[in-house]
């Protein structure tokens, strides 16, 4: 229910504790921040994945710089 929900926004960058649905192409950015500050979260930009243990703010921001650069390529 939450992706449909997430869908109808549209948006470039997701940060969420749940995992990037398996066509997340549809979107440039999705962030997986884990609970767990001992376990990895999932970063996913433009489909390359990669992840990072307990992401600060300044990680998120550079996701969120990254999400704008690939946006102005695009148009």
């Amino acid at each position: 229910m939450l992706e449909r929900q997430v869908r109808s926004f549209a948006p470039h960058l997701i940060i969420s504790s749940l995992p990037a649905p398996a066509d997340s192409g549809k979107w440039f950015s999705w962030v997986r921040l884990s609970s767990d500050p001992n376990r990895p979260s999932e970063i996913c930009v433009e489909g390359k994945r990669r992840e990072s243990l307990n992401p600060n703010l300044g990680e998120l921001l550079c996701v969120l710089e990254e999400t704008e650069g690939l946006l102005a390529e695009s148009n």
